[in-house]
């Protein structure tokens, strides 16, 4: 949590409104924060009393700046029409509003009115603001004339105000919202330090999440308290209890970083982790897709093997039965197969297989030897049986090859 004695120790630096309901919360006065006459002349009693506690010092002196933020400031700068008020310090202000011209949402960053008769806070304004917004790949907007600022167009939604999502977006879409955002704190801190945002600096750019912010910071908030509001933001707009990189965020939020590149490394490793979860996943998925590709090929020609061969057309004796009948196998022209005596006769093979006949066919056969009596008194030919015994064996392998591939 913010501690306002390190956030607030000097009246020096930008102020966003969130941040001061949290200072002001910890002076027990953020009831007041909706009338600002009111929670100021507050503050100076308790300054009366206190003069030398820096917490009420810099509440003060923020509450104040805030009130004259908007005193006397023309309500288009910039041909953006001033609407909210985001940020602001001693001698400038931002606010969210609308482009005159195109209707669509644009922020901008002006000097108040009592540094618009300072050319020199006005001139640096410009430097500034369009040197940050050229670091955010934003296209700046400047004008002098007939006062100092700076406009930028908005990326998109505020978190603030975005829809929250709806269930259907990517799985990474989460992972990839704070991947985006710390890369660009991670850009502030490595040129003049992160500033402070809320939810209105954290703007919804496609899959992405950016960072606009057109005042430089100067120390106010520390980055931990920054990066502990980023992910708070993030796991109440995502308001799902799923998700890659939830557990990395809520995390975050109840124990967030030193620093941006600190968050950043711990994002990397999370996503790195994720990324060889897909990869493994993904490599087992097309070994498996490989596999039922041979697997189908195979069952395929099985299958085809078994329709080109049909049963050889033929008679012969196969033995004697336990009541001393001869049992023929004879293929008939239909392409089927049958055996039994010559009274009771059975489909081996009709439409389909019938491997426990075909068995018994076999065994049969096995335990009787050739007889070419026994073929002359039914008129087969003393060689088919062997050549029946031998596909009722292939078909029986072949049958066994399907039933495994369909188990599998």
């Amino acid at each position: 949590m913010l501690t306002v004695s390190v956030a607030h120790g000097l009246a020096l630096g930008a102020m966003t409104p969130d941040h001061l309901l949290r200072a002001l919360s910890a002076l027990r006065l953020a009831t007041l924060a909706h009338d600002p006459s009111t929670l100021l002349r507050t503050l100076e009693d308790e300054a009366t009393r206190h003069p030398l506690n820096v917490d009420v010092r810099a509440a003060l002196l923020d509450v104040r700046d805030q009130m004259f933020a908007e005193r006397g400031v023309p309500r288009v700068l910039g041909e953006v029409r001033r609407e909210r008020l985001v940020r602001w310090d001693g001698w400038s202000a931002e606010w969210d509003g609308t482009h005159v011209q195109t209707g669509k949402p644009w922020r901008v960053r002006a000097v108040t009115s009592a540094a618009a008769k300072d050319p020199t806070l006005g001139r640096q304004l410009l430097r500034e603001s369009r040197a940050l917004a050229r670091m955010q790949g934003l296209q700046p907007s400047a004008s002098d004339q007939p006062w100092a600022c700076v406009a930028v167009p908005l990326p998109g939604p505020s978190l603030a105000h975005a829809s929250e999502p709806d269930g259907h977006e990517p799985a990474l879409r989460l992972l990839n919202m704070l991947g985006a955002a710390l890369t660009d704190l991670v850009r502030w801190e490595s040129s003049i330090g992160i500033p402070g945002v809320g939810p209105s600096d954290l703007r919804l750019d496609g899959e992405r999440l950016a960072v606009v912010c057109l005042t430089p910071p100067a120390g106010r908030i520390p980055p931990n308290v920054v990066l502990e509001d980023l992910a708070t933001v993030l796991r109440n707009w995502w308001d799902r209890d799923e998700g890659p990189g939830l557990e990395l965020v809520s995390g975050m939020a109840a124990f967030p970083p030193a620093s941006a590149s600190e968050a950043l490394q711990s994002w990397r490793r999370e996503a790195a982790m994720l990324l060889a979860g897909e990869r493994h996943a993904l490599q087992k998925r097309r070994q498996q897709v490989f596999t039922d590709n041979r697997a189908s090929r195979l069952a395929s020609l099985l299958t085809r093997l078994r329709q080109a061969v049909p049963p050889p057309q033929g008679r012969g004796a196969v033995g004697v039965d336990l009541d001393g009948q001869t049992t023929v196998v004879e293929g008939r022209p239909d392409g089927t197969l049958w055996w039994g005596t010559t009274t009771a006769m059975e489909p081996v093979f009709a439409e389909d297989l019938d491997a426990k006949l075909g068995r018994r066919l076999l065994r049969a056969r096995a335990a009787a030897p050739p007889n070419p009596r026994l073929d002359a008194a039914v008129g087969g030919d003393p060689a088919y049986a062997d050549v029946a015994g031998r596909w009722v064996a292939t078909a029986l392998q072949l049958r066994t090859l399907c039933l495994l591939l369909d188990v599998r």
